[in-house]
């Protein structure tokens, strides 16, 4: 993929690795959001582990699905907190909408923490209409019915992998050529990406050094083994 320079070339396939992401454990749970003084919502959380916390030197990789209700639009916040004292310390990663309709809505999306954090809230935004239900559970409005389908920290291959096949890395990668199925979702220095539609992405800034680089697989009817493939050329000093 690169013109002949004076730097060096490598090339990595995704079957010269076996990990590629590792699961997160994690409780699920509602929490109190106390969005008036005479009534109390609630909003499901994730708490995790103590061996599970999530932090700045990592991304993460979540999916997960939200109920529709049949009347109106929906739209939630994911928050990054800490439970233990509850600390006023947040991080707001992205906000979703849900159309209003009579089934489950898929979402996925890739962060990366700018602290040490162990909870995680999917706060619902709250209109009037809330404020006059009543639940059979003697609790008020709507609640947000989550499931997760993964939760995942994602690995750095510039670490595990690209440094081990070639030791001339020293600090990361300044360009790159990525081949794969359109859609792959991978990480770049903390930022969510994918491979677009003609199955080729390629950075060739050399202003930026690539130091964390991930990708999360999914299942593929065209490969051997049931995984994506993807090949990456990359440029190093």
């Amino acid at each position: 993929m690169f013109d002949a320079e004076t730097f060096n070339v490598g090339q990595f396939r995704r079957t010269q690795a076996t990990n590629y992401t590792t699961a997160i454990d994690y409780t699920q749970d509602k929490i109190i959001n106390e969005a008036d003084i005479m009534m109390d919502f609630y909003d499901p959380i994730l708490y995790l582990t103590a061996d599970n916390v999530i932090d700045s030197l990592n991304s993460y990789y979540m999916s997960f699905s939200v109920n529709q209700i049949p009347d109106r639009d929906q739209k939630f916040t994911i928050e990054l907190r800490n439970k233990e004292p509850l600390s006023e310390d947040t991080q707001t990663i992205r906000t979703f909408e849900i159309p209003k309709g009579v089934g489950t809505v898929p979402f996925e999306l890739i962060f990366n923490p700018n602290a040490t954090y162990d909870s995680i809230v999917f706060l619902l935004r709250r209109d009037a209409l809330d404020y006059q239900q009543y639940n059979e559970d003697g609790t008020n409005g709507r609640f947000l019915k989550v499931t997760v389908d993964r939760f995942d920290r994602i690995l750095n291959i510039v670490d595990t992998e690209l440094k081990v096949l070639f030791p001339k890395i020293v600090n990361g990668l300044k360009k790159i050529g990525i081949q794969g199925p359109p859609g792959l979702l991978f990480v770049l220095n903390g930022e969510e990406m994918r491979v677009g539609r003609s199955g080729i992405y390629e950075l060739y800034y050399d202003d930026i050094t690539i130091k964390y680089i991930g990708f999360v697989l999914k299942k593929s009817l065209i490969t051997q083994d049931g995984l994506d493939f993807f090949l990456m050329d990359f440029k190093y000093y």
